[in-house]
Formats: structure tokens, sequence, C-alpha cells
């Protein structure tokens, strides 16, 4: 009668638990469901001072017919493409006072910036280095204040003329490899590269203080409402306040992710911190907290508008989520990881097959499918620990680990029945060599895949 109640209770714990986790994970994805403005993979996207999406569509930069689609409320209202615009622009910015200057690359290795008045693109100013320029970033403070930045070097267009700042003429470093350039709301220049950081400020470059990022890569740069300069590097996201850097990364802010490639501030100063492998963290003060993705649809790019609503650049689409769209914490987002890998479908899978072990009374299945349960979370328990990893989630090794020991489980079983001696060890050793047999091959072929790599 015991054995009954038990395991009618833990055959109730198995159902609750399955139906409780996929219901509360299907809640926290309908709650963070993006409502899709742009349904085909895109390549850049820009977010206007009208609420305007420019998105430039993938297909047409692999067709090399380029073109920008402009969508207002998800409408598409507006597109310019190449072959009709003469001075359709390959990249697009904004200044402070709502302008967008495009840049287009000429025939004689110069470059021409065009404005937007509204309807088209017109010509304002044409500049030609002398060399093949190879443009890195573009940033616009207002139509006088203008910079480009190639490899190693900068223009800057005043309104009147060109001014070049490299090597030769200015406090550049001879390694410099500039990745990106930001002009604050003080008219400073803020350049991220190979070395590091640097600003550029009434004609010259600014000795910044010590704590200030050096020898390191910086892929992004960006103001927060207060006058805060955020920068992103590997795996760290730096702070100055006028005085004082402050670094954040795993270790003392749980931020999420290696290469920082993206930086946003809301209206509620909220920094929204991009990696290049999709996670997104959200410092808000002294709290870290995190938006989940679409599984298999990483962000590559985010733009936030002023109503704190986030338009998100993904691999297959662009969509927008609401102002308050939830945040998780840290354990949520290991849930929503481990739910998405298809742990918890494995968990209900070994705890049925632990049920059918009390069941049918062979400790032959329990036993064996222990060795699979003990090794498989085992390991995922351990990654658990680590704040900027995600749990591996090989379901299909760990799967199939199960099942070939429950197998020998259940071999010992039906032996047992027919009478034969120590059948529950054998079927536990059958179960064992089987799922043995497995991870070795599973370890040939990872093995074998790092040798055609190297």
């Amino acid at each position: 009668m015991l054995k009954k109640v038990f395991l009618a209770l833990f055959g109730l714990f198995i159902v609750i638990q399955a139906v409780g986790v996929f219901a509360w994970g299907n809640y926290l994805h309908s709650q963070a469901k993006a409502e899709i403005v742009f349904g085909t993979p895109p390549s850049k996207i820009l977010l206007d001072s009208k609420g305007q999406l420019w998105v430039q569509p993938m297909a047409a930069i692999y067709s090399e017919d380029f073109k920008w689609e402009v969508y207002k409320n998800g409408q598409l209202i507006q597109t310019f493409d190449m072959k009709s615009d003469p001075n359709f622009p390959l990249q697009i910015v904004m200044d402070y006072q709502g302008n967008l200057y495009g840049i287009i690359a000429t025939e004689d290795s110069g470059i021409r910036i065009v404005t937007f008045d509204g309807s088209a693109w017109n010509e304002l100013t044409e500049f030609t280095p002398g060399y093949a320029l190879f443009l890195r970033d573009f940033t616009a403070g207002a139509q006088d204040d203008l910079w480009i930045a190639g490899a190693s070097e900068l223009f800057h267009y005043n309104g009147d003329e060109w001014q070049t700042f490299a090597l030769d003429n200015s406090a550049l470093p001879d390694d410099y490899y500039i990745n990106t350039i930001f002009l604050d709301s003080r008219n400073r220049l803020w350049i991220g590269s190979s070395y590091g950081i640097a600003m550029f400020e009434n004609r010259e470059f600014q000795t910044l203080t010590d704590s200030a990022p050096s020898g390191v890569y910086i892929y992004s740069l960006s103001e927060g409402r207060d006058g805060t300069i955020w920068a992103g590097g590997n795996g760290n996201l730096y702070s100055f306040d006028g005085a004082q850097w402050t670094v954040y990364n795993s270790k003392n802010s749980k931020l999420q992710g290696s290469r920082i490639s993206d930086i946003e501030v809301d209206s509620m100063n909220r920094v929204w911190a991009l990696s290049s492998g999709g996670a997104l963290s959200i410092l808000d003060g002294a709290t870290t907290k995190y938006l989940f993705g679409k599984p298999g649809n990483a962000i590559e790019n985010i733009e936030i508008g002023s109503d704190n609503a986030l338009y998100m650049m993904r691999l297959e689409d662009v969509g927008i989520l609401k102002a308050d769209v939830p945040l998780v914490n840290l354990v949520t987002l290991k849930f929503l990881w481990l739910l998405n890998n298809g742990i918890f479908v494995y968990l209900s899978i070994f705890l049925a097959i632990v049920w059918l072990a009390f069941a049918l009374n062979s400790w032959g299945i329990g036993a064996s499918s222990a060795v699979a349960g003990l090794v498989f979370w085992g390991i995922e328990l351990f990654l658990l620990f680590d704040i900027n990893g995600v749990p591996l989630g090989y379901i299909n090794p760990g799967f199939a680990l199960t099942i070939f020991t429950f197998i020998g489980g259940l071999v010992g079983y039906f032996i047992k029945r027919r009478g034969v001696k120590h059948a529950d060890f054998i079927g536990g050793g059958i179960g064992c060599v089987g799922g043995g047999a497995l991870l070795t091959c599973v370890l040939i072929v990872v093995l074998w895949g790092l040798t055609q790599v190297s």
C-alpha cells in the first residue's frame, strides 16, 4: 500500500513539474515576444528622430541592389535604392538635432557626404584623401561637425574644409586600428580602437586618466542621459563620469557575453549592452538584468526609441518590443537557457525512468539510469556556476545516454523474471557499457572535429 501511495505521489510530481516548467517558460516567452516590423534578414538599421525605422535588407546587399526601406508603425513608407538615387548612401548617421547624413564612396577613391531633406538625399560636400579609404565609422554632431574614421586616420569636416589627422600630424599611436568613433553632446570625439580609448577635443587629443581603458579592443561607444560615457570591449563595459573610469564585467556585475558590440541608453538612463553572441544585459544602477532573445534568432544590433521601445535587428528579422517589456534576473535567464536547450525534457524522461524502476522493483534500471543522470547533470550543474557561460544543453547525447542505460536495465528486469541470477547486475552492466561506448564515440567525434579545425 505504501509503495502505491509513493508511486502515485511521485508520478503526480513528475507531471506537475513538467507542466509547471513549460507553462512558466511559455509565459515568459509570450511577455517578451517581439512584434515583427521587418520579416526578412536585415543588414543595418537606424531609428530616426521621427520614429521611422530605416532598414537595409541583407538580400539587397548580396544582389548588389543596395537599398534602404523606411518603416513607420510597421508599414513601409519609402524606399531608396542605388539604381534610382545618385546620392544613395551606404551608411547613415543622425546628429543631435535629428538630421540624417549619409556617406558614399566615389569612383576616384573619394567620399561624398549627403543630407536628407525628408524626401530625398542631397550632396553636402565631397572629399578625396588621395588614396583608397578603408571606411571604419562615421559620426555627426552637426552639419559643420562631421567625422569619418579610416583604419588608422581621422577626417573632419568643419563646414568649409576637410582636415586629416594621421600618424604624422597628430598624437595617434603607431599601432592604432580604429573600430568605432562617437561624438558626444559636448562635441568631444571618442575613439575606440585596438589600443583602447582616445578623446579628441579643442583640435587636439586629450590626456585621459590612468584608469582609462588601454591596450584593449573597444568596439562600441555611447553616452548616458547624465553625460556618462560608455564603452564596450572584450568582456568588459567601461563608464566615465568625467573624473573616474569604472569597469563592469561578469565578476562584479554579472555582465553577459564576451565582446560588447553595441550600447544604448534609454530615457531612464538604463544601459543596454549587447554582446557579439546576442546576450543583452541591462545595467540599472547597481542592478543587472537581462532580456532573453528568441532561440536561434540572435540579436545583432539594437535601437531604442524616445518612448523606450526596443528595436532589435536579429538574424532573421527586425522586431520591436514594448517599453515595459519584463526583464529577467540571472536565475530566470539560466532557466530559459535550460528550457530552450531541452534540459527539462531530459529531466522529465529521467524522472519517468526512475519512477518505472521503482514500479518494477528493478534497481538495475535505477542504477544504470543514475549513471547517465550523474554524468549529464554533473556537467550541467557545474556550468551553472559560470556566470558568463551558457549550459551545454547537449540534449541528444544526454538523451541517448539515458536510453542506452535504461534499455540495459530493462534487459536485466526481463531476464530476472526468467530466474537468471544477478540479473540486475547484468542489466545495469549492459546499460553502463552501452552508455560508455556512446560517450566514447561522442568524444572521438569531438576530438576529430577539433583536429580538423586546427
